[in-house]
């Protein structure tokens, strides 16, 4: 379900489109805060739209990111929206997208003021460029791991790693740099009460797709290695422009993450090496003690792929994430906000909506007849694809189908490329 024209137009007007508020709190000239004056709208999500301005004292650029007014009447909402953008600016790696400030316009509407990006995030790099070459996907993995090796030492979990989520930019010698989007922030904006309970579900349908078995269940119950899965998902699109588990419905694709074995990445391109095929199938691991135990391992792993350019990353990772303790050491938002429970996680908890609370038990219900059933999973018959890319390379066979990857609500379809 993407904009019209129409609604495109409408959007910089700032009226509503589709059905929803998505007028945003600020128009074109308005001063921030004294100081940042806003440009333009830049993007509209789920939860919140996102507008380009200039800090006027440095003529330097940045985006602001704002709650939608829907959102705003969630107070609670609105002060772990505030508390999240604090805990992000404490990250300092250069693959984090740096949180600048914080506030509230005078009519309490919360903002956030990051650095300005140019460039595209991943979504778009697929849907443009196609699958990449294994040593350019690796080095963005490696990128991002950094990234989330310190906000795992910072005893953070990103929990929404996904390509929208990771921003494609270049530094000023023209290498490119992966920039980690909204550490923190996601957490606080997948899910409002039952009133936003279809809101929420279009914020949602980007992430299921890269969602933990054990995210799936309950988002209080993810550590650092829910992000590991999130990783090797990820790393697996890069190199297929395909996703290890993929269905119409997001009943069939919680079954199949909690029930199926992965799509071996090699069924999708034949020229991807073993050693990245058994890379991916550790982190895809259904039990979270199976996986790689954290990122700096994941990194060691995925190193040797990688080429010149990621030479001594994976060391410079396990530098920053330092032995971190137990794991129950680690912050939930709970700890972060202030409160007792931790509802405004990605998670399929649905218990702000009932609909997709049938879904689910329908689907756990057919999971567990077939589980009683059968006694073995059957192989996947492989047809191996090489795969065409855009960035060079000599690569065998054709590329696979570049087609949007949806999942629907009922009888809702969005395209992940819609989400902001």
């Amino acid at each position: 379900m993407g904009w019209s024209e129409d609604d495109k137009r409408a959007k910089l007007r700032g009226v509503p489109m589709n059905g929803h508020d998505v007028r945003a709190p600020v128009s074109p000239g308005d001063i921030l805060a004294g100081k940042y004056r806003v440009d333009r709208v830049l993007g509209v999500g789920g939860m919140g739209i996102v507008v380009a301005a200039t800090h006027e004292a440095l003529d330097q650029k940045v985006a602001i990111k704002f709650l939608l007014p829907t959102m705003v009447e969630n107070g609670d909402l609105v002060r772990r929206f505030l508390r999240e953008g604090r805990a992000a600016g404490k990250l300092k790696s250069e693959h984090v997208a740096k949180v600048i400030d914080v506030g509230r316009l005078e009519n309490g509407s919360p903002y956030m003021v990051l650095e300005y990006l140019e460039g595209r995030d991943l979504s778009e790099v697929l849907k443009d460029e196609g699958p990449l070459p294994v040593a350019l996907a690796v080095r963005f993995i490696l990128q991002a791991i950094e990234a989330v090796a310190e906000a795992h030492a910072n005893k953070l979990i990103h929990r929404d790693i996904k390509p929208q989520n990771l921003f494609l930019t270049h530094r000023v010698n023209g290498d490119p740099l992966v920039k980690v989007l909204d550490f923190g922030i996601s957490k606080a904006l997948e899910e409002a009460s039952a009133e936003f309970a279809l809101t929420r579900s279009q914020s949602l349908l980007g992430s299921p797709l890269y969602m933990s078995p054990e995210q799936m269940r309950s988002s209080r119950a993810v550590d650092e290695r829910s992000d590991v899965w999130s990783l090797g998902v990820l790393l697996h699109e890069l190199l297929t422009a395909r996703h290890p588990f993929e269905s119409d419905t997001i009943p069939g694709l919680v079954f199949q993450v909690t029930m199926e074995d992965p799509t071996p990445i090699r069924t999708h391109r034949a020229d991807v090496d073993p050693g990245i095929e058994l890379v991916i199938a550790r982190c895809l691991q259904k039990k979270a003690d199976d996986r790689y135990a954290n990122v700096a391992e994941l990194a060691k792993d995925l190193e040797p792929f990688g080429g010149d350019a990621v030479r001594g990353l994976a060391a410079s990772i396990a530098a920053v994430l330092k032995p971190n303790g137990a794991r129950s050491a680690f912050a939930s938002f709970s700890d972060i906000s202030g409160v007792s429970d931790n509802p405004l996680a990605p998670t399929l908890d649905a218990k702000s909506d009932p609909d997709l609370a049938r879904q689910l038990e329908q689907s756990a219900s057919r999971s567990r007849e077939i589980a009683a059933k059968r006694e073995g999973t059957p192989e996947v018959a492989k047809e191996p694809v090489g795969a065409a890319s855009a960035w060079g390379g000599t690569q065998s066979g054709a590329a696979p189908p570049r087609r949007p990857l949806s999942v629907s609500y009922t009888h809702l379809t969005l395209p992940t490329s819609d989400l902001v």
